[in-house]
Parts: C-alpha cells; structure tokens; sequence
C-alpha cells in the first residue's frame, strides 16, 4: 500500500484525500485548537469515518460521500500533469514546452498566488487550452480572490481563466487535478472540486 492507495486488479484505490495545511505550531493532541475542538493526534482521515479532526478535508465532506474513489490504472497512468514553480524573472518562456504533452498544469506562484506580469499572458493562453490551478509556492496558506488587480495577480490570472487552487499546495493540487483529469471532468468539475476542497 502506498501513501495515495494501493492496486487491486489492474485498478487504482484511492484511499486518502488532501487535507488543509497544518498551522506553523498545531496545538498538541489533545490540547483545544483555535476552533475550540479539541486537536487529534495526526492520523489519516478517510471520509464518512465517524470522527475527523475539525477542519479536515473528511470533516467537510458529506456524510453520505461513498467509500474510496476507485480509477483505472491505465487511464490514471496515462493523465499527466505538470508541476511549474514561477521565479522572480520568469518570462514564461518555459511553460509551452512543458505543457506539451500534458493534460494539465499545476502553477507555484508567489505569496498568494502571484506571477511575473510579463509570463500572465502566457499562463492565460495555456489556461484556455488545458486546467491550469493556481497555488502558493509558499508551502502554507491560500492563493487570495479577489484582493490584488495588478497584472500578473491572483485576480488578474484568474480572469485569465486559472483555476484557483484555494489552501493546496502544488503537491496536492497536482494530485487532484491528475485524479480529476483521469476520471474524466472537465474544467466545470475541475474547478468546482478545487472550490470544494481547496
């Protein structure tokens, strides 16, 4: 069994979900968190389990949710998506290349979801061609909405048609978007899951 799931016949079982990011010092188990809910030692989580740290990506799914997700290993195989971190003097001259046999792209931006101005046009044109989700390079916290205009901002790239990628890191986001890809949504799906689970 690896950390995402294991393969039964040909097919891949997912068994885990992304979960938000942990504050920079969480409370001991035990302790009460800032919510005033008592924190849980950190264990794995699977939705619909009678109990989940608040907060929790299980904690926010509905109860009704089915058990593991289950894809096919080939079609899952075959779904690639590509990691980009941005960089200070990034002119997005990379990305073509790399988007280029992908079925979608995972951007690491700036602080809350910020790019060189000169490389959101670019990002803008692969967004119309491809799922491109917008996340933080910063490891913690979310890409913002609606808070900066400037070309290049997380409003500016998400006019652009870039998924928001919420409180994901690049690593999870990419993980999601690669199970969405595989099973089939499109970029509605796509960006209502994000929106849901970001």
């Amino acid at each position: 069994m690896g950390p995402v799931g294991h393969v039964i016949e040909g097919r891949v079982r997912v068994l885990g979900v992304p979960r938000r990011p942990d504050p920079l010092f969480p409370p001991a188990p035990g302790a009460a968190s800032p919510s005033g809910v008592p924190s849980a030692p950190d264990v794995p989580s699977v939705p619909g389990a009678a109990s989940s740290p608040a907060g929790s990506l299980s904690a926010r799914l509905p109860r009704s949710a089915p058990g593991p997700a289950v894809f096919d290993r080939a079609r899952l195989a075959a779904t690639r998506v590509a990691l980009y971190t941005l960089s200070l003097d990034d002119d997005g001259g990379a990305l073509e290349a790399l988007a280029a046999g992908h079925q979608g792209l995972v951007v690491a931006g700036f602080g809350v979801g910020h790019a060189p101005a000169v490389s959101a046009p670019v990002l803008g044109g692969l967004a119309e061609r491809l799922p491109v989700v917008l996340t933080s390079r910063c490891g913690s916290g979310s890409v913002l909405r609606e808070t900066y205009g400037a070309v290049g901002s997380e409003a500016d790239l998400q006019r652009r048609g870039l998924i928001n990628g919420g409180l994901l890191d690049p690593y999870k986001a990419r993980v999601l978007l690669r199970l969405l890809l595989a099973s089939g949504a499109g970029r509605t799906e796509i960006t209502e899951a994000f929106a849901r689970l970001g």
